[in-house]
């Protein structure tokens, strides 16, 4: 078995995240059953080779020449980790697709025609994958919804939490939050600041919270890649923006947060708030998507619509010392059920299904 794994994405966040964690919890025979297709100056650090694949997602030279680089190469499949696959590649093929939010929510996109251009690579790998996997049942059924061909090749793993985002000493958490100039006890919002994950409606509800309590309100701590069109931080005093920040420092930060805000209007999965719930932090989190599947009863659920509701449970969270415990006591709880080795063994079963039944049909 000779795998081909577009791994162009892997230092990106969510499906970076994925790649690294599921390259990382393989053996190593299993990893040298893979051929990474990587991204150019890319160092690889798994027993494995590497395929450079000098093109960008999203390109019109990926559906021109990609397909090139494949016919070259003796893969039993190819698997892309993304719904952008190569339009001309015809070879045997699993695809990850970790949501629908260009589908659904074209309006959230940069991409110009993101609905168009997602529907026909959709509708393509409906009719043409192998497996399709996807991170929850609520993808699942969006899928489905839209393209019911889909439904006999999908398969619905998990993610994990990363071993590392645990909550760390009362020491190493003020270390941490010393180099941002930070005490415990502010907000915190972790993501990409854009139109989908709804930052805009959450900093117009810790806005509307810091009038009502005329200033006297923690923080709202917020990072990651800002792709809103002004600074957080213009919205409202109280509010600081610390972008891009270290992989290392997340525990800290979540751990210093009297609460950790996730009121995106659409998840796939929704890695953060699992994230929160193993350094033992309370989440608020929106309802929609595949958050209440991932959440269960573990969070204070918000309506990502209703700003006046985003700041009314912020302000529950902050004044609740009961309902702060109670919440940290079932995420610790919920997030037991999500695993990476739980993941990885879970794919590499479908890559096993995937050759067993190509084989069959030579």
């Amino acid at each position: 078995m000779k795998i081909g794994l577009d791994v162009r994405m892997i230092e990106s966040s969510g499906i970076g995240t994925t790649i690294r964690e599921f390259l990382n919890h393989l053996d190593e025979s299993q990893l040298r059953q893979l051929v990474l297709l990587a991204p150019p100056n890319w160092s690889n650090p798994y027993p494995c080779s590497t395929v450079t694949v000098p093109y960008s997602i999203y390109s019109l030279k990926q559906h021109l020449f990609y397909p090139q680089i494949l016919k070259k190469e003796p893969f039993s499949f190819f698997h892309m980790p993304h719904y952008d696959i190569p339009f001309f590649y015809g070879g045997p093929l699993v695809v990850t697709v970790f949501d629908l939010t260009h589908y659904l929510y074209p309006q959230f996109s940069t991409k110009p025609f993101s609905k168009i251009y997602s529907h026909i690579l959709l509708k393509k790998i409906a009719n043409q994958a192998h497996r399709i996997v996807v991170c929850s049942e609520n993808t699942k059924k969006d899928l489905v919804r839209f393209f019911p061909k889909s439904e006999s090749k999908i398969r619905v793993l998990h993610l994990g939490v990363t071993r590392n985002i645990r909550r760390p000493s009362s020491g190493a958490i003020s270390e941490i939050l010393n180099i941002y100039n930070l005490k415990k006890g502010y907000f915190f919002y972790l993501g990409n600041l854009r139109p989908s994950k709804n930052t805009e409606g959450l900093l117009k509800a810790y806005s509307m919270l810091y009038e009502k309590k005329k200033g006297d309100l923690p923080p709202l701590v917020l990072a990651g890649k800002n792709s809103l069109k002004r600074n957080p931080s213009d919205f409202s005093k109280g509010i600081r923006y610390l972008g891009v920040v270290r992989e290392s420092h997340l525990a800290a930060l979540y751990s210093g947060s009297v609460g950790f805000v996730f009121p995106s209007f659409y998840e796939g999965f929704g890695l953060p708030p699992l994230e929160a719930m193993a350094c033992e932090t309370p989440v608020l989190a929106s309802d929609r998507g595949s958050l209440p599947e991932v959440c269960g009863d573990s969070v204070l659920y918000v309506d990502p619509n209703s700003v006046e509701d985003m700041a009314s449970k912020m302000g529950e969270i902050l004044e609740n010392e009961g309902k702060r415990r109670e919440l940290v006591k079932r995420g610790s709880k919920n997030v037991k059920r999500f695993s990476w080795d739980s993941f990885t063994k879970k794919l590499w079963e479908v890559y096993v299904d995937v050759d067993r039944n190509i084989n069959k049909t030579k």
